[in-house]
């Protein structure tokens, strides 16, 4: 959203990019958080924490008029079906960032866009063409020279490829529940969904935090819940073809977090399979958004 006699960005897309910015800050904290907990506390006890906290967050940010009904929904039992599945992706998020460096297992997340891609014209039918999957395989590639399948292969790499995958089913039942509930109607029912999950499963691995357990559990919580509240605000903001390529500027700062807080830092082959998948991620993204336009949709 640019202003139509200088070209330059409006106030509104200034402040989206400024939104969406933080909200990486933001997701990066909480993952950090999370590997950093993982030490003395389960992950499940690390998930019942992020969703808990979250939606006293969420509540503290969403506008009164969203809290009458958050629940309302014309599809409840696909929306019940996304919040298990989110919990269970980030499950295996925080199980695969325990064994794992931060770096390798969000370079891995970033092949979601093109799984979703595939997904979409084998579930969705929609048009990929063959530039469009020369992207996804290429992307694929990259994923390989991060995991590098070559002798042994730790069994935390396979987990991080399943949530991938499992996080682009997510999105693709997202794309569908969006076309009749809000943003806010979604969101609400991935944090109630996960709360209600993970406190059942909490007490069976509770570990009673220290003062700084318990302040790193609210953080990772509100972390969480503020990171999606200022993403959306961000959407509303900007065109998320303006935002997309600031995307990837998280897996900078988790490298950087990872190596200030772990001392992990990714070699070259890993930097090298992230930028493939990268690269093939931001055509993949403008390559649809092109599609859209030339088919007449001014929607992003």
């Amino acid at each position: 959203m640019t202003s139509s006699l200088s070209g330059r960005p409006t106030a509104s897309t200034i402040a989206g990019i400024a939104l969406f910015l933080v909200a990486g800050l933001l997701f990066t904290s909480l993952d950090t958080i999370a590997k950093y907990l993982s030490r003395d506390y389960s992950i499940f006890q690390i998930a019942w924490a992020r969703y808990t906290f979250a939606m006293v967050a969420m509540a503290a940010l969403v506008p009164p008029s969203y809290r009458r009904r958050p629940l309302a929904s014309a599809w409840p039992a696909l929306q019940v079906l996304r919040g298990a599945l989110l919990a269970g992706v980030t499950l295996m998020f925080f199980l695969a960032v325990s064994h794992l460096p931060l770096a390798d297992v969000t370079a891995v997340s970033f092949a979601t866009p093109l799984i979703v891609t595939a997904l979409g014209a084998l579930v969705l039918g929609e048009a990929v063409g063959p530039r469009g999957w020369t992207a996804v395989l290429v992307g694929f590639c990259g994923v390989l020279i991060i995991v590098r399948p070559t002798g042994t292969v730790h069994w935390a790499v396979f987990v991080t490829l399943v949530m991938a995958a499992g996080n682009a089913v997510f999105q693709i039942l997202t794309r569908v529940v969006s076309r009749y509930d809000s943003p806010h109607t979604s969101a609400s029912y991935t944090a109630i969904i996960g709360a209600i999950v993970f406190t059942m499963a909490a007490p069976f691995v509770w570990k009673a935090p220290d003062f700084t357990g318990w302040i790193l559990h609210v953080l990772i919580g509100f972390a969480g819940g503020a990171g999606h509240y200022a993403l959306a605000s961000a959407y509303n903001q900007a065109p998320a073809s303006t935002l997309a390529p600031f995307t990837y500027l998280q897996l900078v700062w988790i490298t950087i977090a990872g190596l200030v807080v772990f001392g992990d830092f990714p070699d070259g082959w890993t930097i090298l399979g992230a930028g493939i998948v990268v690269a093939s991620g931001i055509y993949v993204f403008y390559r649809e958004t092109g599609r859209r336009r030339e088919a007449g949709g001014t929607a992003h």
